[in-house]
C-alpha cells in the first residue's frame, strides 16, 4: 500500500468500489492487517489491478498439515479440519 501512495485502509475503499467490491472500512481493515483464512476470487482479482502485481506477488501461500481423527467404525469425526478431497 505505501508504494502506491496509500497510507491507511480507507484508501482502498474507493479503487475497490470502482472494480465493484463493496466492502466497509473496517472489513478492509481487517483483511489488511490480519491474515484471512479466505477472500474472494473477485476480491483477489480487484487487489491485484490497484496494486499491478499479478496474484502469485499477492499471496504467499503456507502449507498447513491436516491430520483426521476416525472412529472405530472408520467415520471421520468432525473437526476444526476436515480432509481435502
Amino acid at each position: 500500500m505505501a508504494r502506491h501512495g496509500m497510507r491507511n485502509t480507507r484508501e482502498l475503499v474507493e479503487p475497490l468500489r470502482e472494480r465493484g467490491i463493496t466492502l466497509s472500512e473496517s472489513q478492509i481493515y481487517r483483511m489488511v492487517s490480519q491474515n484471512p483464512e479466505r477472500i474472494s476470487f473477485q476480491l483477489l482479482a480487484a487487489l491485484c489491478d490497484v496494486f499491478g502485481v499479478e496474484a502469485n506477488e499477492a499471496v504467499h501461500l503456507h502449507g498447513r498439515r491436516c491430520e483426521v481423527q476416525t472412529t472405530e467404525a472408520g467415520r471421520h469425526l468432525r473437526g476444526e479440519r476436515r480432509p481435502v478431497r
